[in-house]
């Protein structure tokens, strides 16, 4: 029988195949292997060179369990018995060191024959990135559903806080109250006022507070800041500032600002009970498409970014994932309730920006804030107005608030103060009201939050239309309008936020009244 012999072209070309082959699994950023009988490896990529941290000669004819620690091979041949058992192929996704740190893998392995001899296969992909950031995500749908809860506890709240300390403004308001009953009334206006600070903290993380953004250079906030907390943070505890000259702007509520700034500074302290050093730092920084992809929250631009840095404890990893809870802390009982850090994220959030953070159990904490920076182009500095003593007046106000003993109090401090006034419960009698006296009414007070589907905003929408220039008063346990910003920036609107005592009521209506 004669010989076959295979064309020149035909071997160059197969060898030519072949080598593309080669060079696409080497160069493959997946992971690839085969491993014998035995659970040797016969093969292995370049990539899974790199996972085990060994040349490519030194993988051949070596187990896991020489490769890997000792859990990571057993779990390892564990699957491998699996597909071998099975004949099928298996997906898992394995945790295992590369590059000085725990990566996550998605890992394929199949069953494969040649020569009379079982063979199992591997492909493996790292998806550390896509897992931190599913958990990122599912952490940012968790906080705002927490948001939700507490946005809605904390306008119950306010309402029922708002009536107690109107009352307790009018009855210290009383000359002829007795001393003995006065400390008790003080007393008690004080613990409501520590109520109240709770219920600002909750609506600050669920971003439901109104804010009064102004043009800030972040280094001036820093360094005010800091000098006032220095004597706070004791001699243990070494701080220094570095900073941009001038500093970055942002568009921002200064004292929100500088809520931040103290939050992350005395947690930094607190995680540091044998003191160590804290290291603040504030500039400019240019977020590119590839940084942005490693946070969901993230995105590309301009940023100012503050960062925190101390030398403490640290955060283990479960507690990263809940950093940002309410009421979750790791403090001892009394030493802290939870809320510093959900604060932090919740202005951080309602100002556009979003927070990272490092941190390793005996390492330390590095927390980085980024925010917007401002276009000065179209920034105004803030108008300031003496602030006058409320004064009795003869105009008339239309009070829209569902909360019934509310409703009555605020009516009796504005009829006690000269003013006729009009009530309604809810935007629909609001409108009703309207009808048969707008050319009498010269102020509106309302509620932002109010049901039966009128809002205390689309009322004044609504009212305006008839007459633009409407002096509008909102008040609010919390602001669940994005588009309550844009209304309140008018010249004919005010806002107060509750809970208030009758002297603000009085002095927020007469201003407003005033204003031309």
């Amino acid at each position: 029988m004669p010989e076959t012999t295979v064309p020149p072209n035909v071997l160059s070309a197969l060898h030519e195949s072949e080598a593309r082959f080669e060079a696409f699994i080497e160069e493959s950023p997946a992971a690839a292997w085969m491993k014998d009988e035995e659970g040797r490896y016969v093969y292995a990529n370049t990539t899974m060179t790199r996972i085990c941290g060994v040349s490519k000669e030194s993988v051949f004819g070596r187990t896991d369990v020489e490769l890997f620690p000792e859990e990571v091979a057993r779990q390892l041949q564990r699957n491998d018995e699996e597909v071998r058992r099975t004949n099928k192929p298996l997906q898992t996704v394995e945790r295992i060191p590369t590059s000085g740190r725990l990566h996550s893998w998605s890992i394929w392995k199949f069953p494969f024959e040649r020569g009379g001899h079982l063979f199992v296969g591997g492909i493996a992909f790292d998806v550390t990135d896509q897992i931190a950031n599913e958990a990122i995500v599912r952490r940012i749908q968790k906080l705002e559903s927490i948001g939700r809860l507490a946005a809605g506890i904390a306008h119950d709240f306010n309402n029922l806080l708002t009536i107690q300390q109107v009352y307790l403004s009018l009855v210290l308001a009383d000359p002829s109250l007795h001393d003995s009953l006065r400390e008790s009334v003080e007393g008690i206006a004080a613990a409501s006022e520590r109520a109240a600070s709770l219920t600002r903290q909750l609506l600050v993380f669920s971003r439901k507070q109104i804010m009064r953004r102004v043009p800030i250079r972040l280094d001036e906030v820093v360094y005010r800041v800091a000098k006032m907390l220095g004597r706070v943070l004791g001699e243990h505890v070494v701080m220094s500032i570095e900073a941009e000259d001038p500093g970055p702007r942002v568009c921002a509520d200064a004292a929100m600002l500088e809520q931040v700034i103290v939050n992350l500074v005395l947690n930094a302290r607190d995680a540091m009970p044998e003191g160590g050093r804290l290291e603040l730092d504030t500039r400019q920084v240019t977020v590119d498409a590839e940084a942005a992809r490693l946070n969901p929250e993230a995105r590309p631009g301009r940023f100012a970014r503050f960062t925190v840095t101390d030398t403490g404890v640290g955060i283990s990893e479960e507690n990263l994932a809940k950093l940002f809870e309410p009421f979750f802390t790791t403090k001892e009982v009394g030493k802290g309730i939870g809320l510093g850090l959900p604060t932090v994220y919740g202005i951080v959030k309602q100002h556009d920006g979003w927070i990272e953070v490092s941190s390793a159990v005996g390492h330390g904490t590095t927390i980085r804030v980024y925010l917007p920076t401002a276009d000065e182009e179209t920034l105004s500095p803030p108008s300031s107005r003496e602030e006058e003593q409320p004064a009795s007046g003869r105009e008339t106000i239309l009070v829209v608030e569902d909360e019934t003993p509310l409703r009555r109090v605020v009516r009796m401090i504005l009829e006690r103060r000269g003013y006729r006034v009009l009530t309604a419960v809810d935007g629909v009698e609001a409108l009703r009201v309207w009808s048969e006296h707008q050319g009498e009414i010269d102020l509106l007070l309302t509620d932002l939050v109010m049901p039966l589907g009128v809002s205390g905003l689309e009322l004044a929408r609504r009212l305006r239309r008839d007459r633009p220039h409407l002096k509008v008063l909102f008040t609010s346990g919390y602001c669940a309008d994005t588009n309550a910003q844009e209304e309140l920036a008018s010249p004919h609107s005010a806002f107060l936020q509750k809970p208030y005592v009758a002297r603000l009521l009085e002095r927020s209506v007469r201003e407003l009244l005033d204003a031309r």
